[in-house]
């Protein structure tokens, strides 16, 4: 009769701990799977936890399958889960839960896509929103449904209408959980009169053995649960004298690796002192070695530049970087270059009256100034023989061009030697007039020789432009008839008519004057 009445009694329990171990068993499942099979039967999970009224954990995992379903960007999952978080988080106790599911069906409803979800969602939001005395948000949950369902029809009494709804559907929520109640009641009713009617079948023998049976039962039980406490505390001391073994082990392991650890961290310290040693001299080796390669570099540097200047200042740039690159220049023929020829007049009677340091002096201050004039109008200096200099245009210029250029350096030249003259003769010492002669032909330019490299012109060109320097006059720029040709249009000439020249016969020569207006 013990039996009986135990089985009656845990019938129940019995069935609870089938579903549970059921739910266990999804559960443990739910965990294997990953991506959408995990969000699809996490979800299904959440009914089932809500059936059994497990609110707290059916919304915990709700919340978990909303996670899930964010990662892979699966709108509809998000939306469904946030639903349901919000059904049973709106089952707990407190204002604030109903609040909290208000929210989560807020979100939930902007990530819906199928318009019975929307709805679905909007009524729940309706709902709580009408539990809550939020009649703004009521009004604004009707015009929501309202849209959904086609819209566009003016609204009458919606917010008492919403009420009502909302009442409804609260009643018929009421109503479903009173049967639900009734029918637990109903189940613990017939199985009380189960009870009493096997009661009721007991004779008072059967009554009396049963209780004879019962009471030798429960002193075999008060034995064995004496005999189950006595080994009980057999086994807890066991136990202890087991965790003391362990501890004493663990101890002994503890103060090994301490001590290992401690050797550890010495050896490490000398090996870290030893390395910081070896960076630090390496270091201020090394930077010792920079600061030296620094200077190094630095005077090579400046080495470079320097004989870079020094070169520039002997040969043109085209001709310096092709030495540089190729060790060698070719000779080039230019068809229209003119040369310009300048020579001191009575150079050598000069010469007879002043001391050798104040004649070169004196030169070294005219062709200084000559050098900065040429440059200043891009004509090429070619050398200096003597008192006479030598210099050119139209190297791969324009010779139009080419020969402005020169016309401009010869006249600016003549500017600074009136005014040179000038400050010379009122300090008394002898003045330098010069006759400057100008032609315009063909001419090969180049580099000759491997030693003390010089860029030199060749060409009866400068042979007729020496002439036209040696038939002119001082302070007077003589041109020949190819330059007069290229600047007739520019400049006013004053016609000097044909004058004979060595190794050339009569040539025609004119006087450069002024440029015309």
């Amino acid at each position: 009769m013990k039996y009986l009445l135990t089985l009656v009694f845990f019938i129940p329990v019995l069935l609870l701990m089938g579903q549970s171990s059921s739910l266990i068993k999804k559960h443990q499942e739910l965990n294997q799977k990953h991506g959408a099979e995990y969000v699809s039967m996490a979800l299904e999970l959440v009914d089932d936890l809500y059936k059994e009224k497990l609110y707290k954990k059916s919304a915990a995992l709700a919340a978990q399958a909303f996670d899930e379903a964010k990662k892979i960007d699966w709108k509809s999952a998000m939306a469904d889960a946030r639903f349901k978080q919000a059904r049973s988080t709106a089952r707990l106790p407190r204002k604030a839960n109903k609040e909290k599911a208000l929210e989560l069906l807020e979100e939930g409803f902007k990530y819906a896509e199928e318009n019975d979800l929307k709805r679905k969602i909007l009524e729940a939001q309706r709902v709580l929103a009408v539990g809550l005395s939020a009649d703004k948000k009521v009004a604004q949950i009707e015009q929501q449904l309202q849209e959904l369902q086609g819209g566009g029809t003016k609204r009458i009494g919606g917010l008492f209408r919403s009420r009502r709804k909302a009442l409804e559907a609260e009643k018929d929520q009421l109503a479903q959980e009173l049967e639900s109640l009734t029918d637990e009641q109903q189940q613990l009713k017939a199985q009380l009169d189960a009870r009493e009617e096997v009661l009721e079948k007991l004779t008072a023998d059967q009554m009396r053995k049963e209780l004879l049976l019962s009471e030798q039962a429960r002193l075999l039980d008060s034995l064995a649960f004496t005999a189950l406490l006595d080994s009980l505390e057999l086994a807890n001391k066991n136990i202890e004298l087991r965790e003391k073994a362990v501890a004493l082990e663990k101890l002994d392991a503890e103060l090994a690796l301490r001590n290992s650890q401690r050797n550890f961290y010495l050896a490490l310290a000398g090996v870290v002192f030893l390395l910081s040693i070896g960076l630090f001299l390496r270091n201020r080796a090394m930077k010792r070695y920079n600061a030296i390669l620094e200077e190094k570099n630095r005077i090579i540097d400046e080495e470079k530049q320097r004989s870079e200047s020094l070169l520039l200042n002997i040969l043109p740039e085209n001709v310096a970087n092709e030495l540089k690159t190729h060790g060698t220049a070719k000779a080039r023929r230019f068809e229209d270059a003119s040369v310009m020829f300048l020579d001191f007049k009575g150079f050598t009677a000069i010469a007879k009256k002043m001391s050798p340091e104040e004649l070169v002096a004196d030169l070294h201050e005219a062709f200084s100034a000559f050098d900065e004039i040429v440059a200043k109008h891009g004509v090429e200096k070619i050398k200096t023989i003597g008192d006479a200099y030598m210099c050119a245009a139209g190297l791969g210029d324009d010779p139009k061009a080419a020969t402005r250029k020169i016309i401009a350096a010869a006249k600016e030249i003549q500017s600074f030697l009136n005014n040179w003259n000038a400050k010379r003769k009122s300090s008394g010492r002898p003045e330098f007039h010069a006759r400057i002669g100008i032609h315009t032909g063909p001419v090969v330019a180049g580099v000759v020789g491997k030693r003390k490299f010089a860029y030199d012109i060749w060409g009866d060109t400068v042979n007729v432009a020496a002439r036209m320097e040696s038939a002119g006059k001082a302070g007077k720029i003589n041109i020949s008839t190819k330059t007069h040709q290229l600047l007739k249009d520019d400049f006013r000439f004053e016609p000097r008519g044909k004058i004979s020249i060595k190794n050339a016969g009569e040539v025609e020569m004119y006087f450069l004057e002024e440029l015309k207006n």
